[in-house]
Order: C-alpha cells, then structure tokens, then sequence
C-alpha cells in the first residue's frame, strides 16, 4: 500500500512539475514580447485618450497594475468599441481589455477572472417615468452599439424601440437632444461625460438593471495566453482594485475638487483679511 502510495504522490508531483515547465516557458514568451490589448478609445472614466497622448482610465491602470505585477509589457489598441472584439479575434490584439460574458461572446473567446464590476443604469430627464416595461413600450431608449446594453435593451425589453450609437459620446448627445427617451449606460462613464459638456444635462437614474462583471478576454482556445493573465490577476489584492475603482468612479469628483478650491480660497482670503486687521488695531494701538 505504501509503495503504490508513494508512486501516486510521485506521479502527481511529475504531473505538476511539467504544468509548471509549460507555463514558465509560456510566460517568457510573453516576457520577450509583451501583449496587446485591445479596447476602446471613448469610455471614460474606463478608457480614453488622455491630453499626453496615452491611454488612460480604470481599464488601462488596472492591465498596467497588471503589467507591473507579471513583468509583462503591455501594449493599447484603442478603437470604437465595435472594432474591439474584432481586433482579438482575427488576431491584431491578444487580449480584450474587458467586457462582459454573453452566449454569443463564449462562441468567441475564453474569458479571464473577473477584473471589477460596474452597474448599469437606465437613464432619464428629471420628472420622467422611469419603467422600461411599461413607460416606454412607445418609446426609444439608447445604447452603445454593439455593447452588452445594448442586447440587455433587446433580450430583457422586447416591445422597447432600441437606438444605437457609436459611442458613448453619441449616445450622450442624443439623449441631450432628446433623440431618445431613455439611456442604458456605464453611470460612471454617463456621469463623467455628462461632467466634461460646457452645459451638463440634468437627469436621475431611473433603476439599476444589472450589477455586471468586467472580464478579460482572450480568442478561443489560446489557453496558454489565459493561463499566464489569470496568474497575474491572481496577484492583484482587493485593496488595489479598490484602489483604482475609487480613483476612477467617485461620482460628482469634479463638481467636489471645485468646492474644495472654493472653500480653500475662501479661507485664505479670510486669513489675509484678518491679518490685516490684527496690523491695522496694532498699529493704532502704538499711537
């Protein structure tokens, strides 16, 4: 019995030693070359081009985290969202920076751990009825082309009239316009952009539809590749998730770093002003 023992041990040891062969050896590939992945170009606060001419958002921290985590260089493609899925899968990038699991997707790539999560809302003007089932069966709610909201708007909300659009962006000014009844949206990226217009439209969200879960992903079958990610992720600790979730999607950030300036100038003037009053009581004082 022991001996029989002890050949099951030695055989699983074996086993184990060329997984972890495989998977170093897979991984000094990806040293040498680094990897590149693909998202889009005009999702803030997850993902844009920023004033130096480099990605920037939650979605690019967390994948250069990652970097610094694996010693693997990353490289960006960053595109309109529909072209990001195409990007992996014909192989002009080798890893989708993030998106979320559907049936249809599955077909088409292998998904890594889950980087973060993010809501998504139904969006509409104040004093608008907000229940996608029954206020707006005449109407039209908006979402980004191709994205997961947009098939949530077809699969959960059949009699709905759905309108698509290129970016978030675009669907941001149509609802502005009034091209729209309703929005469905990353609220961190809706708000930001909303923030960033010369005349901020004022609107309250209606119902939360989904709490999502934010994947990687790479093309189908490259399990080498997926391998060596979820290694990586595995490395990344709760407190830096949430780290770089509160650095990007603290709502109203803007409009409180203003009153922050505010109140700080506030104060000097204050302080100076008394100053000049403590010199000014002294001064008639000595006379």
């Amino acid at each position: 019995m022991d001996s029989m023992r002890y050949a099951i041990i030695a055989f699983i040891l074996f086993v184990l030693g060329i997984v972890t062969v495989a998977v170093a050896g897979s991984k000094e590939q990806y040293l040498e070359n680094g990897i590149t992945v693909a998202y889009t170009k005009d999702a803030r606060p997850l993902s844009f081009m920023g004033t130096s001419g480099r990605p920037e958002g939650l979605t690019i921290d967390f994948w250069r985290l990652w970097s610094n985590k694996t010693g693997i260089p990353v490289r960006f493609k960053l595109g309109v969202w529909e072209e990001t899925i195409p990007l992996v899968t014909d192989g002009g990038a080798d890893v989708h920076g993030g998106l979320v699991k559907t049936e249809e997707r599955q077909q088409l790539f292998d998904y890594t751990h889950p980087l973060f999560d993010i809501e998504t809302v139904l969006v509409v003007k104040p004093g608008q009825k907000g229940n996608v089932e029954s206020d707006f069966k005449a109407g039209t709610v908006g979402a980004v082309k191709e994205a997961h909201s947009a098939q949530l708007v077809l699969d959960r909300f059949p009699d709905v009239q759905l309108s698509e659009y290129l970016t978030p962006q675009a669907l941001l000014e149509a609802f502005v316009r009034g091209e729209v009844d309703g929005a469905v949206v990353y609220l961190p990226t809706f708000h930001l952009k909303n923030n960033q217009r010369a005349e901020p439209v004022e609107y309250r969200v209606a119902a939360i539809l989904e709490t999502l879960q934010i994947h990687g992903a790479v093309r189908k079958g490259n399990t080498e590749l997926l391998g060596v990610i979820n290694d990586g992720l595995a490395q990344i600790t709760k407190e830096e998730r949430d780290y770089l979730k509160n650095r990007w999607f603290v709502p109203g950030a803007e409009e409180q770093s203003h009153s922050f300036l505010w109140l700080w100038l506030s104060g000097a003037v204050f302080l100076v002003g008394a100053v000049f009053l403590a010199l000014k009581i002294a001064l008639r004082t000595r006379k």
